[in-house]
């Protein structure tokens, strides 16, 4: 009898400790709460020229065709949670930015405003619209028991990016690239440095969620190769900064490939990495105290580095 409550006892413990890796929701998941991420410019670009420079790089489906979508002006990102019910968040993505150039291969379902499009381009089947702004507007849901993403038909894509989960560990499965490689977390890591956003410095540590390499060819003329890099703030559960090329959140809304890095850094003492920096947000920063060492390897700085110079992005005619 005695044996059969310790079974219980450790079944029961076992139940726990896989529920408890999979359930986690920061105390600011509600209705109304939103996180603003920008990607910003510090040059006056001619962002009509045809190799002028992007802050931000998507690969959108439309209706099924892969369409190439550049910012080359300042550049703003929003996760903006509409509803919780039940075990059910629902979050509406919005992308907006100036000095924009679609390109498609063939006709597509235009997805900008006629009175924006300042000039077109066509070689061959291939056309290039330059627009002088575009926003893009998409919704889809998170299971807040098991912190997977699913589109609002009910496709599943994998695990959020919007905010940290203490429990993953390495080789969890975060996402599917669109080229159907599996793409797990290969490194976790603490920066004791303060980490600088649009919003305000964050102190240490900030945690690196990093995940192992993919590549993405679209048809014949895109291809995209890298990791991806999330940056977080143990203590709330805040996304700082995101940097590489997708998540599972940006594929359930419809972006294959979703790359953005800014160009004009915050002011003040502290770690200044590119990506989409935090911007703005109205959650309430509430958390414990995340003690940390005080000390980082120099290497993981060069492995940062070395990671953002592995993204890359090539286009052909």
């Amino acid at each position: 009898m005695r044996g059969k409550a310790y079974f219980v006892l450790l079944l029961l413990f076992f139940s726990l400790g896989f529920a408890s890796a999979e359930h986690y929701i920061p105390q600011w998941v509600k209705p109304g709460v939103y996180f603003t991420y920008s990607a910003i410019t510090n040059t006056t670009v001619n962002w009509t020229a045809p190799h002028a420079p992007s802050v931000l790089v998507i690969i959108y489906n439309v209706s099924g065709e892969p369409v190439g979508i550049y910012y080359r002006g300042n550049v703003t990102m929003t996760f903006l949670i509409l509803d919780v019910s039940s075990d059910m968040a629902t979050i509406k993505l919005t992308v907006s930015g100036d000095g924009v150039v679609v390109r498609t291969l063939g006709n597509v379902t235009p997805i900008w405003n006629e009175k924006d499009i300042v000039n077109v381009d066509t070689f061959g089947n291939q056309s290039l619209i330059y627009l002088k702004r575009l926003e893009l507007e998409s919704m889809y849901l998170i299971n807040l028991t098991t912190g997977y993403v699913y589109d609002l038909r009910g496709n599943r894509y994998g695990r959020t990016l919007l905010w940290y989960n203490p429990y993953l560990k390495l080789g969890d499965y975060l996402f599917t690239s669109p080229g159907e490689l599996n793409v797990t977390v290969s490194k976790i890591e603490t920066l004791n440095e303060t980490f600088l956003t649009f919003y305000r410095p964050f102190r240490p540590p900030t945690i690196i969620i990093m995940t192992s390499p993919f590549n993405v060819k679209m048809g014949n003329a895109l291809q995209v190769g890298g990791k991806a890099m999330a940056f977080y703030d143990p203590s709330t559960g805040f996304l700082l900064s995101f940097l590489g090329v997708g998540w599972a959140d940006f594929q359930a809304c419809g972006f294959l490939t979703f790359m953005g890095s800014t160009r004009a850094f915050p002011e003040g003492d502290g770690l200044k990495l590119g990506g989409l920096l935090l911007s703005d947000t109205n959650a309430e920063a509430v958390g414990n105290k995340v003690p940390y060492e005080t000390s980082t390897s120099p290497l993981l700085y060069v492995y940062l580095l070395s990671v953002a110079g592995a993204i890359i992005v090539s286009t052909r005619r």
